[in-house]
């Protein structure tokens, strides 16, 4: 008799495991939470509302040195079920206070994790790879779009 209690109690406890898993939102073939798909407008950058400063330094050595400042206006990030994404930016640049230059930026590729912390691998980019953290309604992605190695907190929203 407590072999067969036993089995039904393992079932029973599979069974739990897989609607947590259904009720977290995970997928068998990808390990990509589907409650995290969909589209998020970006909401505001290093915590300033937009447009927001997200980089403004002077570049390159002092001989030919120029001081290079990027605005961001807006952006998306669209996550799909199979765990691919979109991640793009309205920017504006400026060198040496030119007048600023409307660029668009983007980055695409897989994403992978569940709620609080997901992980992003560009298909663009060889090597690119940044995390986001899920709070609610939000993600906040921290990423190097610049290229100088100063990852910048994007805050996006449903």
């Amino acid at each position: 008799m407590p072999r067969i209690r036993s089995c039904i109690l393992s079932r029973g406890v599979a069974s739990l495991g897989a609607a947590v898993a259904v009720a977290l939102g995970c997928t068998a073939e990808s390990g990509a939470p589907l409650d995290l798909a969909g589209s998020y407008a970006l909401a505001e950058a290093l915590g300033q509302p937009l447009p927001a400063t997200i980089f403004d330094s002077i570049i390159g050595p002092q001989d030919s040195s120029f001081r290079l400042t990027v605005r961001v206006s807006g952006g998306s990030l669209v996550l799909t079920e199979p765990g691919s994404y979109r991640h793009e930016l309205a920017l504006t640049v400026s060198v040496d206070g030119a007048p600023p230059q409307a660029q668009s930026w983007f980055d695409h590729g897989l994403y992978e994790g569940a709620p609080p912390l997901v992980r992003f691998d560009s298909d663009l980019v060889q090597n690119r790879s940044f995390t986001a953290h899920w709070r609610g309604s939000e993600l906040v992605v921290t990423q190097d779009v610049v290229g100088e190695g100063m990852p910048v907190a994007f805050r996006y929203r449903r």
